[in-house]
């Protein structure tokens, strides 16, 4: 089991020679992963896609994680680090949908089954939620309180597919 993470690269080619080169090295399949969330934007340079706090329904949603996922298989990634399922975001103002909890859990639900639709695995992130409204956990520590709704979105996606979870930063 491993994997390569990607980050922003200036060419379709050299993505896809890269991950090729792996893949053909590799004993084991690898997964290929970025950070395609809606906001931060690791393939900003290739191609670029509207953030997630822009995105207004679930089949909206659906049709962006398609785009991605297209985008994704073409370049050779099978793993996105996305939806980010934090109710709130008062660090970065653009990583998580807008709407009540149920509203947020249907549009990331249509942006992971946009991404199954062109083979790419989803990430429900960064459980248990609360990592983008306390301090910035990239560059500092940080703590929150967590309350149930916090962890709906999470228990929801993974009823629904999402194929893995990430653990947040605090």
């Amino acid at each position: 089991l491993g994997g390569l993470y990607f980050f922003s690269l200036p060419f379709k080619q050299t993505y896809q020679h890269l991950i090729t080169t792996f893949q053909d090295k590799s004993k084991y399949p690898l997964f290929i992963s970025t950070d395609l969330e809606g906001c931060v934007n690791m393939l900003e340079s290739v191609q670029t896609f509207p953030y997630a706090n822009q995105i207004q329904t679930p089949e909206e949603a659906y049709r962006v994680g398609l785009e991605m996922g297209t985008l994704l298989q073409e370049l050779g990634f099978n793993l996105d680090l996305a939806p980010v399922l934090d109710l709130e975001d008062t660090i970065w103002h653009c990583r998580s949908y807008y709407g009540s909890v149920e509203e947020v859990s249907a549009k990331a639900t249509g942006l992971v089954q946009g991404l199954h639709a062109q083979g790419i695995f989803a990430t429900a992130k960064h459980f248990p939620g609360r990592t983008l409204n306390t301090l910035d956990t990239h560059k500092e520590q940080a703590s929150a309180e967590i309350v149930e709704q916090d962890l709906f979105p999470f228990d929801y996606l993974i009823t629904q597919g999402v194929d893995f979870v990430m653990i947040n930063h605090l």
